[in-house]
């Protein structure tokens, strides 16, 4: 496979989708997540076993989302934290991300 630069149909998007139907888990590793790339991809990783460890940012828009579901609030685990040094980054975001994971069903 050659690099995927998102240029004309050479998008991450389009390779993903050529790749997803062979596959019947996926692990991924990422930066960051946003709803919307999860959202172009859903049709993809129906019936599939889906694993993402998220980097250091969570999209707020997710929560969002979430929240809007009947029963299911996650208002009280929207944080603005001030964050000083990559050491408290790391800190805030495991604790956060440990209270929207034990919290919720």
């Amino acid at each position: 496979m050659s690099a995927i630069d998102n240029i004309g149909a050479n998008t991450l998007s389009s390779n993903l989708k050529s790749i997803l139907p062979n596959c019947d888990r996926i692990d991924a590793l990422v930066g960051y997540f946003y709803f919307s790339g999860f959202k172009d991809l859903h049709n993809e990783l129906k019936d599939k076993q889906i694993r993402i460890l998220v980097g250091m940012d969570l999209d707020k828009n997710i929560i969002v989302k979430l929240s809007s579901l009947k029963d299911f609030n996650l208002d009280s685990h929207v944080v603005d934290t001030s964050i000083t040094s990559r050491t408290g980054a790391k800190e805030d975001y495991i604790e956060n991300f440990s209270h929207i994971f034990n919290d919720t069903d």
